[in-house]
Order: structure tokens, then C-alpha cells, then sequence
């Protein structure tokens, strides 16, 4: 409304600029709050006369007496006067079942939003309902369904910002459009009758979607799916499902949440932009879609979580698909878990496992990538399957491989590292006392060996856990019997993944001499010492 009064208010003063009465045009001026204005230039009779700079808040424009400088300098100030508005949800005649959009008496401005307009369609009172169409290829700058009902039925409305829907709001495309719009579903409901719409960012938070059309494709630069994402359906059958194709561009899709849907309905990504990416965040999340299949084709499916995905049915990888599984933290398995569906990936699909983690907090018995009641080995025989690991040095970390256990899944496998050091000094003295002996020897120097345990074990099969002393390691043997005996070092490694390997040290051979011929030979070397103490 504003915009007109500005209009017509400039309108009555454009024939009648001249340099003689510029004082008029500062009348319209101080009318809208602008700086003065004053010729810049003098001119000959007829000509258009060009004003100062005129301003008002963020607004500048400059004013002449020629109808392209008016029409402006009305725009930026149809702008710097541009307001909320609001429908009247509770007039009668705007509320009920498919008000047009463009009915003038129905909005607080008095006639239909324009380009500047920030829009809010609520029901204003708690008790109507509202649900309105748009019947035209409107232009407005945001859009705010509460609890309300906004159809389009154009097939190329503009949306400046943002369209919202939130409280239990509904937005429904019955007619096909490809003007992209940034729309963000908060609690509320996304429904289409036709086949094809189009968004520049669609981001649902607990949204449901409805497809009302056999086949309906959702195109998105950008997906976001916050919560659970519900996907309805009243066309699909158990003989003939509905379809749910859902085209990605470069933002890809972000979930964050679950993808739900107890209809049948198939559900296919497919990936339009170079960096088609589906991200699984949060929380073990939930593909929950027991009545129908989901296909990724020309996608990378990157998850550091476990993703659950609960199909009586089918997952497809279809050609060009890239999974990534990597593991960022400990206590966090990253997988597919399909329960007794099955998973299956078709020629050009590869799946590289990313170790940036040791899988200690797991063990490599119970890491399965894939698991499946259903599982077989033709499941993955046409995908390009690698492991990369990037926890340890690389000399530290053997190479992973992975094995197909039927009815169970795609299990990987990561060998033992094997240390090269042994332990090759040891040596047996004597105690204290003529029952002890003494074991002492260096320990294993490696930089791929987490923690490292020596026990000495003699031929009788006792055993001395060693303690560093010093620089060596030393186990005492106490009540040694008389005679040779055998002795070895066991060292048990514990490598970056936790996972144990043994090795054994050189076999040192101890004598320990008989008791009574120790004390004769103690007597005679005292007997001897005497008699030389005589002689003298």
C-alpha cells in the first residue's frame, strides 16, 4: 500500500518540475524524510531536471523530472518503506478451504505482498483455519506459514529469502515448478501432487512428506533432514509402490536423524552435482522402511556411525556410488546394519574403510562392516572394497583386508602387527644365596608396540613376571633346585589395536651347584687361607 501512496504522491509533481520549482520537489522531500535536493546543473526548458543525491535510511536514489529517474528512486523507497505483513486468518472470506492468495482484503496491507514484503499466514486467533493457494507467480521477499496451509498451484513463484513452515504448517505443490526456492519445514508437512519440484535448500526438522503422485521427484541443491524425516504415501501398493526420487546437487544430503516411512514406498538418491554427498551424523540413525526399497546411485555415502537400516526389503548401490566408512572415535563402530534385509552394490561401486582410529575399543572379530542375516557373497562381488588406515605410522599398521561370512556380513579383518625385536641378551647369575638365581636382559625397543610384558620361565614351568630395574629388566628365582635348568623370556605385545602377539627370547642354561659340595669347598679355601696365615 505504501508503495502506491508513494507513487501517486510523486506522480502529481512529475510534470511539474522545472528549475522554478524545485521547491516542490523538496516538499516531496521532507514528505518521505529525504535530504535536500537541489539542481545539480542548470538546464533548458523541457529538459529533465537531475537532482542531488537524495537519501532515507539505507536508501539512496537521485530524482529527475524524467519518468525512468521517478519510477527508481520509487522502487528503493518502496523498499525503505516495506514492512510485515499479515493475513487476516480470521475475516471472513479469508479463511476456510483454498482462499486465493491474491485477495487483496484478506492481507493487513490491504492488497497482495510484493517484492519487499515479509509475509506471515497464520490463522490469527487460535480457532480458524487457513488454507490458501497461489494462483499466480507472485514475488515476495519471505514467506511464514504458522498452522496454516499454503498450496502453490504457479509454476514459478519467487521467494527471496526464505519460505518457513513451522507449527504444523503444510506447504503443498500442485503444479510441477523449477524456480528453486530456499525452504526450511519446522514440525510440519511437505505435500505434492505433482511430479516434479525443485528447491535451492530444503531443510526438514521432523517433516513429514507426502507423495500424493505415483512418481514424484524432489530436486535440492542442498538436503538437510533434521529428526525423523516421514515419508507418506496414499497411491503406493504392495504391487506397484510409489516413487521417491530424490535428486542431489553439490550441498548433498546432511542426515541427521532418521528417514522413516511405513508406506510403499522406494526411495532413491541420486546424486546431479560433482559433490553429491550423503553425510550420516548423530547418533547410530535409522533408514526405517520395512514396505519398501532404497537405491543411492552417483552418490558418496559418508558415515563414521552406525546406520541402521531396518528394510525387509532391498538397499541398492547403484553404479558411480562411493561408501565411505570411516571410524573417528573410540567406542563408535562404524557400519550398515541391515537386519534381514539384504545390501547389495552393483558394478562401479567402490567402499573404502577409513581407519583414523584404532579399533582396540572393538575388536577386529566382532568389526562388521555390513551385517545382514541375508548376507552372501555376491552382495558385494561387483564393488572395489580398500581399506586405508591412518591411526599409526604406516609400518605400523598391517594391511586390512575384509571377508565375506554368509548370513552375517562383510567382516574386516586387520592382522597383528608383528614385531621384529626380540629380546636376544638374557642371562641367568646367581642371587643372593646359593638357592636364588637372577634373570636379567634388555627390553624390546619398538615405537609399534603399545605395551610390552616380559615373564621368565624356567623348564620347571615357573614363572617370574620381570620389572625394570635400571635399564634391564630382572626376574628372581627363589628355592632353585641343584643341577642345570633352562630359561626363556616370553614377551607378550600388545600392538595399536590392542591386538596380542608373543615372542621368545635366546635360552640361557643356569647350573646351580650342590649345597654340600659348596660347603666343603667353603671349609677347604678357609683351611688353606689358615694355613698360609701360619707359615708367616
Amino acid at each position: 500500500m505504501i508503495f502506491t501512496i508513494i507513487y501517486q504522491y510523486l506522480k502529481t509533481w512529475m510534470n511539474r518540475l522545472s528549475k522554478s520549482n524545485i521547491d516542490a520537489v523538496n516538499e516531496v522531500g521532507r514528505a518521505f524524510n529525504l535530504t535536500r535536493c537541489r539542481p545539480l546543473s542548470a538546464v533548458g526548458a523541457g529538459d529533465s531536471i537531475i537532482l542531488e543525491t537524495c537519501t532515507q535510511g539505507d536508501v539512496t536514489c537521485q530524482l529527475s523530472s524524467s519518468f525512468d529517474g521517478i519510477t527508481l528512486c520509487l522502487l528503493l523507497l518502496a523498499t525503505a518503506f516495506a514492512g510485515p505483513v499479515s493475513w487476516l486468518g480470521s475475516k471472513d472470506g479469508c479463511n476456510g478451504k483454498s482462499v486465493v492468495f491474491e485477495t487483496p482484503t484478506c492481507w493487513s496491507s490491504g492488497q497482495v505482498p510484493g517484492i519487499t514484503d515479509d509475509v506471515t499466514v497464520s490463522p490469527s486467533g487460535g480457532t480458524d483455519k487457513v488454507n490458501i493457494v497461489v494462483t499466480t507467480n507472485i514475488t515476495v521477499n519471505s514467506i511464514t506459514v504458522d498452522k496454516a496451509t499454503l498450496n502453490i498451484a504457479s509454476s514459478a513463484p519467487q521467494v527471496t529469502t526464505l519460505l518457513s513452515v513451522v507449527n504444523g504448517g503444510s506447504l503443498g505443490y500442485i503444479t510441477s515448478s523449477e524456480l528453486r526456492l530456499n525452504v526450511s519445514i519446522v514440525s510440519s508437512a511437505l505435500a505434492t501432487t505433482a511430479g516434479y519440484i525443485a528447491f535451492t535448500t530444503l531443510n526438514l526438522t521432523d517433516a513429514s512428506v507426502s507423495a500424493l503422485n505415483p512418481s514424484v521427484g524432489i530436486d535440492s541443491q542442498k538436503l538437510i533432514m533434521n529428526g525423523v524425516t516421514t515419508i507418506l504415501s496414499s497411491v503406493g501398493t504392495a504391487s506397484a509402490h510409489a516413487k521417491i526420487n530424490w535428486a542431489l546437487g553439490d550441498g548433498g544430503l546432511t542426515l541427521n536423524g532418521n528417514y522413516s516411512s511405513l508406506f510403499f514406498v522406494d526411495s532413491s538418491f541420486l546424486g546431479v552435482g560433482l559433490n553429491a554427498n550423503v553425510t550420516v551424523l548423530g547418533s547410530p540413525q535409522y533408514f526405517n522402511t520395512p514396505l519398501g526399497n532404497i537405491g543411492f546411485q552417483d552418490v558418496t555415502f559418508y558415515t563414521s556411525i552406525e546406520t541402521h537400516w531396518l528394510v525387509d526389503q532391498t538397499v541398492f548401490f547403484g553404479d558411480g556410488s562411493h561408501i565411505v566408512f570411516e571410524k573417528t572415535q573410540l567406542m563408535k563402530r562404524t557400519l550398515f546394519d541391515a537386519g534381514s534385509g539384504s545390501v547389495t552394490f552393483y558394478t562401479g561401486t567402490t567402499i573404502t574403510v577409513n581407519l583414523k582410529r584404532s579399533i582396540y575399543d572393538i575388536g577386529s572379530e566382532d568389526y562388521y562392516l555390513i551385517k545382514s542375516t541375508s548376507f552372501k557373497s555376491a552382495d558385494v562381488a561387483m564393488a572395489t572394497i580398500k581399506v586405508i588406515s591412518s591411526y599409526a605410522e604406516p609400518k605400523c599398521m598391517p594391511t586390512a583386508t575384509t571377508t565375506n561370512v554368509a548370513s552375517v556380513g562383510l567382516q574386516l579383518t586387520i592382522p597383528t602387527y608383528l614385531s621384529q625385536e626380540v629380546v636376544n641378551d638374557l642371562e641367568m647369575n646367581r642371587g643372593s644365596d646359593i638357592y636364588s638365581a637372577v634373570a636379567s636382559f634388555s627390553p624390546v625397543e619398538d615405537p609399534c608396540i603399545k605395551f610390552v610384558s616380559y615373564v621368565v620361565v624356567d623348564d620347571l614351568s615357573n614363572r617370574v613376571v620381570a620389572k625394570q630395574i635400571g635399564d634391564k629388566y630382572q626376574a628372581n628365582f627363589t628355592r632353585v633346585s641343584s643341577g642345570p635348568h633352562n630359561y626363556r623370556v616370553t614377551v607378550t605385545f600388545l600392538d595399536e589395536n590392542y591386538q596380542q602377539s608373543v615372542g621368545y627370547s635366546n635360552t640361557y642354561t643356569y647350573t646351580r651347584p650342590l649345597a654340600g659340595t659348596a660347603a666343603a669347598a667353603t671349609f677347604c679355601i678357609g683351611l688353606v687361607v689358615s694355613c698360609i696365615a701360619l707359615l708367616f
